[in-house]
Parts: C-alpha cells; sequence; structure tokens
C-alpha cells in the first residue's frame, strides 16, 4: 500500500499492524470504484503517505494529493510509482492547504 516510513509513525505503524488504515475505510467504500477510469478525480488533502489516496487510484480515479511535508511527499510519489501509476493519474502536490490566506510555515513532524 506504502512506502514505509518507519514504525515510529502513527499512521505507518498502523498500516504495519494492520494492513490498512480504518479513517480510509469508509471513504473509499463510499467512493466505490470510477465511474469513468482516469478521468473521475479525487483530492486527498492531507494526504500523508498514501492511505486514502493510493487506493483511490487503484480504483480507477486520477487522484490530486496535497502534503506539503517533504518527506511524506516523497513518499507519495514512491508509492505510486511502485503501484505502477503514472504523474497523470497520480498528481503530488507539496502545497498546505487552509481555508486562511497568506504564507504559512509548514514544520515537519519528527517521531521518536
Amino acid at each position: 500500500l506504502c512506502v514505509r516510513f518507519g514504525r515510529k509513525h502513527p499512521i505507518d505503524y498502523y498500516i504495519w499492524q494492520v494492513g490498512r488504515f480504518p479513517d480510509c475505510e469508509e471513504i473509499i467504500d463510499a467512493a466505490g470504484p470510477a465511474e469513468v477510469p482516469g478521468v473521475d478525480v479525487a483530492a486527498d488533502v492531507g494526504a500523508n503517505i498514501g492511505a486514502c489516496a493510493i487506493p483511490l487510484a487503484l480504483l480507477g480515479y486520477r487522484v490530486v494529493a496535497f502534503e506539503p511535508q517533504r518527506v511524506e511527499s516523497r513518499m507519495l510519489g514512491g508509492s505510486a510509482a511502485v503501484n505502477g501509476l503514472d504523474r497523470y493519474q497520480f498528481t503530488v502536490l507539496r502545497y498546505l492547504v487552509t481555508n486562511e490566506t497568506g504564507q504559512r510555515e509548514v514544520v515537519q513532524a519528527h517521531f521518536s
């Protein structure tokens, strides 16, 4: 499902232990397969390591994944490549999405 970040990261650790991330199950079930594969678009804002975004892409959605953190955004790209998804099918944008205007600082999360 995802490139492994290490067992210290809470989302990756859960996926490593259980094989999926429960927060994404309802989203993936509700979306179901894309009606028009490669045309229907899903946006994942705060995509993290791709626990929701990668399965949606594998269901045929063209995914735009927003993840501002450097490490996680690189992992998303790696996960897409490992799953055979090209840049048209799976786009990673390293942007912070917010309802406020102006610049924001993104601090890389560290887990120990």
